[in-house]
């Protein structure tokens, strides 16, 4: 715990910022300077780099906020459930993680920093599993197309998910199966921004077969069929660069990154682009900074993948591995911890207290040291002041 209480001391500073006249957005790139001399400073698995990415997510969120009005974003993890009249904040034993309760969440896997990262982890833990108690091999099947600044990201996603539907119907699709023992597959779609290209679209499917898949030869299959839908609608496919085949994991283990293939899929919303091209959070962060046209990017990509699966699995795939019926986005955010405990629970006026400070994401961290006496005092410290009540630090609330 002393780590984590040294680490929100580095933050002390900014409550004295909020007595300042600067913008909620000049606040944000002085806070996000903080986060990086901390990220910079600590190993990025340690625990302050760890909780200064957990802090980024909220300011983040604020950020789409602004941005989107409009959307479920902008109310998540701010306004409390309809009827009821106080915030409560929990703390899971299993997951060492605080969490809210009685706050609306917009279960966005697109748009919400914070929700989109319960959901991602969620699925690829449960990917991970379902891969790792499986006979069957993977394959990661990627599909893009030639496009340039001028396409919009909508007419791009409308596109590929046409031509994607068409290359996996019909008999030509049953053939290709039965021919290299397909026996499912998994989908996401990946969306990154290039200052030269504009909107840049990949879809990634997992495939898994029955043997060890001879790639090159798969690759010929899907390149000469996606290639040719892709022409019907008026694009072009590189015949280098539009289809990309390769094992993973056990074939392959250093393809992907440190979290393996599941990593790759479902985490593809998460990742920070490279060189010139943007991942859609890490526009919002641009947006932060002042960077007027990243935002313009971020509202566009909220339009074009509204309503969009994140992640789809073929028909009885899941209950082969042993799964469940698929949960939604919204479902897996509201999903319950298996047991968690009440630390504190916050009037309507105390937690807008909170939401005018954007204290939200430091409180949890706090929070998370599971120390109810800890919260107590830092309540206390940012002029919330005492909390209704505080339960036995060991009662478990059903």
């Amino acid at each position: 715990m002393g780590s984590l209480l040294v680490f929100n001391a580095k933050f002390a500073s900014v409550s004295e910022g909020e007595k300042s006249p600067d913008s909620p957005s000049t606040r944000r790139m002085k806070l996000n300077a903080k986060f990086a001399s901390i990220s910079n400073s600590e190993g990025k698995n340690s625990p302050e780099a760890q909780a200064a990415k957990r802090l980024r997510r909220y300011y983040l969120q604020a950020v789409a906020r602004e941005l989107l009005p409009d959307y479920r974003v902008a109310e998540c993890l701010r306004a409390v459930v309809p009827g009821v009249g106080c915030v409560n904040v929990r703390y899971s034993d299993k997951f060492k993680r605080a969490h809210y309760g009685n706050l609306i969440q917009c279960g966005s896997v697109w748009v919400c920093p914070v929700c989109s990262s319960k959901i991602t982890e969620r699925r690829r833990v449960e990917m991970t599993e379902a891969l790792s108690r499986t006979p069957l091999v993977a394959v990661m099947v990627t599909l893009t197309f030639q496009h340039s600044r001028e396409d919009k990201l909508s007419d791009l996603q409308r596109d590929l998910s046409a031509a994607h539907k068409q290359l996996r119907s019909g008999y030509s699709w049953k053939a290709f199966r039965d021919k290299w023992g397909v026996v499912g597959a998994i989908t996401s779609t990946e969306v990154t921004y290039g200052l030269d290209n504009g909107w840049h679209l990949h879809k990634h499917s997992l495939y898994l077969v029955r043997e060890k898949p001879d790639t090159q030869a798969i690759r010929n299959d899907i390149s000469k069929r996606f290639e040719a839908i892709m022409a019907k609608l008026g694009r072009y496919v590189n015949p280098e660069k539009g289809v990309d085949v390769r094992a993973t994991d056990r074939e392959a283990p250093n393809y992907v990154s440190k979290w393996g293939a599941a990593f790759e899929m479902t985490k593809a919303v998460a990742k920070v682009g490279k060189g010139v091209h943007y991942k859609p959070f890490e526009l919002l962060y641009l947006k932060a900074q002042g960077v007027q046209w990243a935002g313009e990017a971020f509202r566009e990509y909220a339009a074009a993948m509204k309503g969009v699966n994140q992640l789809r699995w073929s028909p009885k795939l899941r209950s082969l591995l042993g799964l469940g019926q698929q949960l939604t986005d919204g479902e897996l955010v509201e999903a319950p911890e298996d047991t968690d405990r009440l630390l504190a629970s916050l009037t309507l006026k105390q937690w807008g207290v909170i939401l005018k400070r954007e204290k939200r994401g430091e409180l949890l961290e706090v929070a998370s040291t599971g120390s109810a006496e800890a919260l107590q005092t830092y309540l206390v410290a940012v002029g919330v002041y005492s909390p209704i009540a505080l339960p036995v630090a060991s009662g478990y609330l059903d």
